[in-house]
């Protein structure tokens, strides 16, 4: 079965992420000396296994994959993730899945069934956030589902680190987990109607403006700017335009023209007015680089 890699400064050992990637995710591997290899997205910015295991070599200790996708709102499908998994088994490095967002798909159905598998502990390591599912981001409440292995590795971690989260979010998170169900419901309802709205007014492509996926907080959005740097494009949307977005720069090595929408904290109703902020940068924009 699977081992856990000693992580030590100068190691090169080689995690695979499927692009875009989380930019915490890449700068900490960076960080501790571990180069991280990218996956190109297929259709509908899905990875897949097959392209996956033509990047693994002796060195390579983990595949990571996070669904819902952030910055890409991507969720994965079921069978996809079981693609990894087998992958990850057949191969013997760990799938670490970042399921961050999982309760903020617009559906109750499982995840994935990798857990129902006698032998799942052999590879498989979930990661989860209370933070997001209880609306306690400062508090940083998470989980790590793995193996007992990993459990004791994990701990030599934590213990140089931080022993564990403090003692009012340890509470608030078991609060919500045994008391909150029908308010996490509502907000994760929430969350899936303003996902809808924003999904529609982004069909039209406002301003040029291309939603590519969307899903969790997050929408993907390319610019129609081909000649401008994407980090430029979001400097004109701030200053302008008073919308922040996150340039795709930080989230993938090179410029594609991407961004990313948080939709998480904005009123259905305020994205109407993201809309018409869309299509006025648009015809603006696209005014100054006619002249």
């Amino acid at each position: 079965g699977w081992r856990p890699a000693r992580l030590a400064a100068g190691l090169q050992i080689s995690p695979k992420h499927a692009l875009p990637y989380y930019f915490n995710h890449d700068m900490w591997l960076r960080m501790n000396g571990i180069r991280p290899a990218y996956l190109e997205p297929g259709a509908g910015l899905l990875p897949d296994p097959t392209a996956c295991e033509k990047l693994l070599n002796e060195r390579t200790r983990a595949i990571v994959l996070v669904t819902p996708g952030n910055p890409s709102g991507v969720v994965l499908p079921p069978d996809v993730i079981a693609g990894f998994a087998a992958l990850a088994e057949r191969r013997g490095v760990a799938l670490v899945l970042d399921e961050t967002y999982r309760t903020f798909r617009g559906t109750q159905d499982p995840a994935h069934g990798l857990f129902a598998r006698p032998d799942w502990g052999r590879s498989v390591i979930s990661l989860h956030s209370f933070s997001k599912d209880l609306a306690i981001p400062g508090y940083r409440v998470g989980a790590v589902v793995g193996s007992p292995q990993v459990g004791r590795e994990v701990m030599k971690l934590l213990d140089c680190v931080a022993i564990c989260a403090p003692r009012v979010g340890q509470e608030a998170a078991w609060a919500g987990l045994t008391a909150a169900g029908e308010w996490r419901a509502a907000r994760a309802a929430e969350v899936a109607a303003k996902k809808a709205r924003f999904d529609a007014v982004m069909a039209g492509r406002p301003g040029g403006f291309e939603l590519l996926s969307s899903g969790g907080f997050f929408g993907w959005v390319r610019h129609p700017f081909a000649d401008r740097g994407t980090e430029e494009v979001v400097r004109d949307l701030v200053v302008r335009y008073d919308t922040l977005v996150l340039p795709g720069t930080a989230f993938r090595p090179d410029d594609r023209g991407t961004f990313r929408v948080s939709f998480s904290n904005v009123e259905e109703a305020e994205l109407d007015e993201l809309r018409r902020r869309l299509v006025l940068a648009g015809d603006e924009l696209g005014a100054c680089l006619a002249q």
